[in-house]
This record gives C-alpha cells, structure tokens and sequence, in this order.
C-alpha cells in the first residue's frame, strides 16, 4: 500500500505586497470621499443655480414666482404652455398661504424634481402631471397629449411617439400592459 500526504501550504504575503494592499485601500477610501465631496458639490451648485434663475424670474421682487414668471424659465422651453400649467397647477407648495406661486425652496424643488427624476417624490410629480385624466393610469392617450405639447425641435432630435410609448412599457416592467402604466 501507498500512502499519499497532503500538506498545506499557508502563504504569506510579503511586507512589500502588504504595504501596497493598504496603499490601495487608502486611496480607495479617498477615492470614494472625494466622489462623495464631488456629488455634494454638484447638488449645491444645482441648488445655487436654481436660486438664481428664481431670483431673476420673480421681476416683481415679492419673493415668489408665479404662473407667468414660470413660462419664462429656460428649464420649460421645450413643454407648452398647457404642460406649464399642468406642472404649476399640481405642484405641491410649501407656503399654503401663498398658493399658486413658488417660492425659493419650492421653486428649487421643482427644478430638482424636472432635472432628476430618479427620486420617487419626482415621479410621483410627473405621473401626475402626465395622467392627464387622472384615473391613475398613464394610458396611450397620455403619453400622445405629452408627446404633442413637447416642443420637438428642428433637427428631428426627438424620438417618435411609437418609440416613447416603448420606453415607457419598459420602465413599466413586464407586469404592465403595453399600452398603461399605474403608479402605486
């Protein structure tokens, strides 16, 4: 008989390879702090600038942007007048007293909420801004009332209807039926 001995073999790493893994992770960490810092930096900016385009919006200089002042806004050049009104009509504002115009914190809200919609206040928003019958379901007749009071451009730029109404069922999720999104 044959007896075969395994033997197990720990390794060690060097001091030099050690130093470098700590090294890595260092500037892994400062990495990540810095894309942090990076981010942070961004929003304020965002935040900044949408500061200003209320300050240079509100004319009458009583703190608050209306209805008119809004149409102006660079950021709603390209939706017609009636998806302006849809978005100042449902906007939640956060001074009752004063409903119907926008103050600085609401008015930077709303510039948040129209540059990322990612967050689920934002989509919440603009469902019911799109839902134009209010019956909780973004249909086909939805989507083609927005895809008509979007300002298309010159340069063909903009995607077809067929083409949003496809993308739409996609962020849908399969659950969904071709032709309807719900937001629950």
């Amino acid at each position: 008989t044959t007896t075969t001995t395994t033997t197990t073999t720990t390794l060690v790493p060097c001091a030099a390879c050690a130093d470098r893994a700590e090294k890595f992770d260092a500037l892994a960490a400062e990495k990540d702090e810095l894309e942090s810092a990076a981010e942070k930096s961004a929003a304020l900016a965002r935040e900044y600038r949408a500061r200003m385009h209320h300050a240079r919006l509100d004319r009458d200089g009583d703190g608050y942007v209306g209805l008119d002042e809004l149409l102006r806004h660079e950021l709603f050049a390209s939706y017609s007048q009636a998806v302006v009104e849809r978005i100042h009509a449902f906007f939640p504002y956060g001074d009752r007293g004063k409903h119907g115009s926008l103050d600085e914190d609401d008015f930077v809200k709303l510039t948040r909420w129209t540059e990322d919609r990612t967050t689920r206040d934002a989509q919440r928003f603009w469902f019911t801004i799109v839902d134009v019958d209010g019956d909780g379901v973004v249909g086909a007749h939805d989507v083609k009332w927005l895809y008509d009071s979007i300002w298309k451009g010159d340069a063909g730029t903009c995607v077809s209807l067929e083409d949003l109404v496809c993308q739409i069922a996609d962020m849908a999720g399969p659950g969904c039926r071709a032709d309807a999104a719900r937001m629950a």
